[in-house]
């Protein structure tokens, strides 16, 4: 039975600091086993790692885990952060975890443990899901980098992304460093190895890498300070969402988490744990309602299939992760299935380009289809721009000037765009092409919507069973179930 003594010295405790416990552990046997008790130590780690009025720490004890384990009496000499959250042994043993993790992470500072656990386990999605679909893309993931670098970092969320992995370094870095021609040309498809994922449409290329904290740092300098600030506006609406105080709200510069190569699309992070878009016109747009919320949500999308992980099609060849929707919910992305052509449609926002929206269609002729093969010949699309009316209709021959010929497992394809017939005879302009395996992609741009509500994408195209040259019967239309143009919610 618990005596009064012990009673006194328990709340004696509950006021002390986690290294003034320890030191009366020291003292004897009996307060030894005072100063261990499991609640005494959850409360120690609540006043110091779960902000106050923010989530309360579970029940059972959980500790971030590095180089050292969890309860290791190595914890705060031998720590370099992972994407490891797992059960400790008691919260005595996860507090030192994460107090190894706080001297890493923030010098010894207040540490936000929940919103460690929610970039720890994005970051292990995301290990998760390159390890089974891109271990090369996995391979490029560098190291966490060193807490001095990280102590230069002012937002939180970013320096807690980068206490994991200090960006990625591509087979393509060192060749472009030392100026070497022949090896820029061997490891050009490591462009499309960012972590952030890409597309291709026309000769837009766009594929976002994480940069490694010093060269992230040196873009800003070279580029110049003032590309990395938020105007007046920006920050109004920016304290806003946050609930910021205007003090904080004053603090308009921006730091650097990822771009394409030749820097045609960015993404940088605010102190406020805002994330943003650069636009076209230079200015600054949310990409999502906070950098946390935005990391999280890309890796659930990369870990779920969301987006698929392989050819980018386009101009410059190689693989990678490619932003289109690959999962067909009737809105962003849709499948239609017409004379046994399936089509699935997706488009994607893109701030940075002028079209402001690049969409991408997947065509294949199933087993079941009735004809052996068929060739495409012209299109027609409705693009309707919210409430203005009437929708407009575009037709056209070809889709980016190639006439593909679908059949049962590929397709044959001219690569060369031909743009338009130009009135020449149809076998002199369109040569048979080489044959591909799989399904026919290709990806363009349907232009901007003036509605802020966007608009829709939709329409049909012609196909000749057989060839347009040597048809097998009638013309038909095969459906592209309209797909939604608007910014969504994540910008990625």
């Amino acid at each position: 039975m618990a005596s009064a003594e012990d009673d006194t010295v328990r709340a004696i405790m509950l006021h002390l600091a986690a290294a003034d416990v320890d030191a009366c552990r020291a003292t004897c046997r009996a307060w030894r086993k005072l100063g261990s008790e499991e609640h005494l130590w959850r409360r120690l780690a609540a006043d110091a790692f779960w902000p106050c009025g923010g989530d309360a720490p579970p029940e059972q004890p959980l500790a971030p885990l590095g180089d050292a384990q969890a309860g290791s009496a190595e914890g705060e000499r031998a720590f370099a952060p992972s994407s490891v959250v797992e059960p400790a042994l008691s919260w005595r043993a996860a507090f030192r975890c994460w107090r190894a993790l706080s001297l890493y992470v923030d010098g010894g500072g207040a540490t936000d443990a929940p919103l460690w656990m929610r970039i720890s386990r994005a970051w292990a999605q995301i290990e998760g899901a390159l390890r089974e679909r891109a271990p090369t893309i996995e391979s490029t993931l560098c190291r966490p980098t060193s807490p001095a670098r990280l102590a230069q970092i002012r937002s939180r969320t970013l320096r807690y992304i980068y206490a994991v992995h200090d960006g990625q370094h591509l087979a393509i870095d060192r060749f472009m460093l030392a100026h070497d021609e022949e090896g820029v040309r061997d490891s050009i498809d490591s462009l499309w190895h960012g972590l952030f994922g890409g597309y291709s449409a026309y000769r837009h290329n766009v594929c976002m890498r994480m940069h490694p904290t010093t060269i992230a740092a040196d873009f800003v300098a070279q580029l110049g300070s003032g590309l990395f600030e938020l105007s007046g506006a920006e920050r109004a609406r920016a304290a806003e969402r946050t609930g910021a105080d205007a003090h904080a709200a004053s603090d308009h510069r921006l730091e650097l988490l990822s771009t394409s190569y030749g820097f045609n699309r960015c993404f940088a992070v605010d102190v406020l744990g805002g994330i943003y878009c650069r636009g076209k016109s230079g200015a600054w747009e949310a990409a999502g309602p906070s950098a946390a919320s935005w990391f999280c949500e890309y890796a659930r999308r990369l870990s779920s299939g969301f987006y698929r992980v392989g050819q980018v099609y386009g101009p410059l060849p190689g693989e990678g992760i490619v932003l289109f929707q690959d999962t067909v919910d009737g809105e962003w992305c849709t499948r239609a299935v017409t004379h046994g052509v399936e089509v699935v449609a997706s488009a994607l926002y893109t701030p940075e380009h002028p079209q402001a929206f690049a969409y991408s269609l997947r065509m294949r002729m199933r087993d079941d289809a009735p004809h052996a093969c068929a060739q495409l010949f012209q299109r027609a699309w409705t693009i309707a721009d919210g409430s203005v009316e009437p929708p407009r209709r575009v037709v056209g021959e070809g889709v980016v000037g190639m006439f593909p010929v679908l059949r049962r497992g590929g397709s044959y394809r001219n690569d060369e765009q031909v743009r338009n017939l130009a009135g020449r005879p149809f076998e002199e302009a369109v040569p048979p092409g080489s044959e591909q395996q799989g399904w026919f992609v290709y990806q363009s741009f349907s232009g901007a919507m003036s509605s802020p509500d966007g608009g829709h994408f939709g329409g049909e195209i012609q196909f000749f069973p057989g060839t347009v040259t040597q048809p097998e019967g009638p013309p038909f239309n095969v459906v592209v179930a309209p797909f939604r143009l608007a910014k969504p919610e994540f910008v990625f």
